[in-house]
């Protein structure tokens, strides 16, 4: 009924978005009991509370005010919202110059170089802290590399489905599971060996740089979707042809050089 009575207000505005010559109008989001709620100006704010206090009266609910947080789309701090939403007791309010990244769903949000490099060393930590609990297990090679694949790295695998770590964090990410999974055995083994399957003599270990790739492979096919701004597309397209090997097979330069080398000689199929 909330989110139905904010949809149907024809005087709250919250997000417009123009696509295609079309304007549209994105109000609020849901997830399970977590809602996101976009808001244009003061007007839109008073509407929101007017909703949010009839709702309660209805349904004897009561929205704890100190526990929202805010966000700014572009990044940009504004007086007049810090204004606003002090008066409501709403003393997170997310920007480029927060000393943290903004949370939603998980998912981290990083307007800023610094912001991101927080959230990186963020996880370093609780990989490290999850190394520590399962270094003092009797695990076989095997075993750690499942206990790493399914445990340790699954606190990142979420989170880079929309962060970009640079290159240095994976391989910060690449010491520490390889310490913890070789257990400083000699010889050494080269990482990308145990990245090879079993039948190949390695562990299965997953590479954490190439599975931050697939994740976001999705995300970057979107953007060549047929409903996608042409001129954006068309720009995009005309960037990786240069970086494709095949001639009219952009989607190819989104890859990993080593994958664009061998296959060179392939016929793609835009899906």
């Amino acid at each position: 009924p909330l989110l139905l009575s904010i949809v149907q207000d024809p005087a709250y505005k919250g997000y417009i978005s123009v696509h295609q010559d079309q304007r549209q109008q994105i109000k609020c989001l849901a997830y399970a009991d977590d809602i996101c709620v976009f808001v244009k100006d003061r007007e839109d704010f008073s509407r929101l509370q007017i909703h949010l206090q009839a709702y309660g009266a209805v349904s004897n609910a009561r929205f704890n005010q100190h526990k929202t947080e805010a966000f700014a789309l572009d990044g940009r701090v504004s007086p007049t919202w810090q204004s606003i939403l002090q008066e409501h007791r709403i003393s997170q309010y997310y920007h480029a110059s927060s000393p943290s990244a903004f949370r939603y769903l998980g998912f981290y949000i990083c307007y800023t170089v610094a912001q991101r490099q927080s959230v990186e060393s963020m996880l370093l930590e609780k990989i490290k802290t999850q190394i520590q609990v399962f270094s003092s297990r009797s695990l076989s090679f095997r075993g750690r590399a499942s206990v790493a694949n399914t445990l340790i790295l699954s606190k990142l695998w979420f989170t880079l489905r929309i962060l970009n770590p640079p290159k240095r964090f994976f391989v910060k990410v690449r010491s520490l599971i390889y310490s913890f999974v070789w257990q400083k055995k000699y010889p050494l083994v080269a990482f990308n060996q145990l990245c090879l399957p079993y039948t190949s003599g390695g562990v299965g270990l997953l590479e954490p740089s190439r599975q931050h790739m697939l994740f976001q492979v999705k995300w970057r096919v979107s953007l060549f979707d047929r409903r996608a701004d042409r001129l954006t597309v068309a720009a995009l397209e005309h960037h990786l042809s240069f970086l494709s090997p095949i001639s009219g097979v952009t989607l190819l330069a989104l890859f990993e050089p080593t994958f664009r080398s061998h296959h060179t000689s392939i016929r793609l199929f835009h899906l």
